[in-house]
């Protein structure tokens, strides 16, 4: 089975990859202002593109997410 398959990216933390997919969505956008259309075709592209640590590190972040309670600091915002 594909490690990437069933496993969703961290679209309610999206910081892991930020800067990726703020670039993926700025080229979809024609290099001009980030048109919010493109986010999710942006988040798709760079998940399909993780190597199998990032996928590892996604999957373990999810699982910790998911698994604790959120920190204070968190919670505060």
């Amino acid at each position: 089975m594909d490690s990437k398959v069933g496993v969703r990216p961290p679209i309610f933390r999206p910081k892991l990859f930020s800067g990726r997919i703020s670039d993926e969505q700025k080229r979809l956008s024609d290099d001009g202002e980030k048109d919010i259309s493109k986010y999710r075709a942006a988040l798709s592209t760079v998940f399909k593109e993780l190597n199998n640590e990032e996928v590892k590190h996604c999957e373990e972040t999810a699982i910790k997410w998911n698994t604790q309670p959120l920190p204070d600091e968190m919670q505060r915002k």
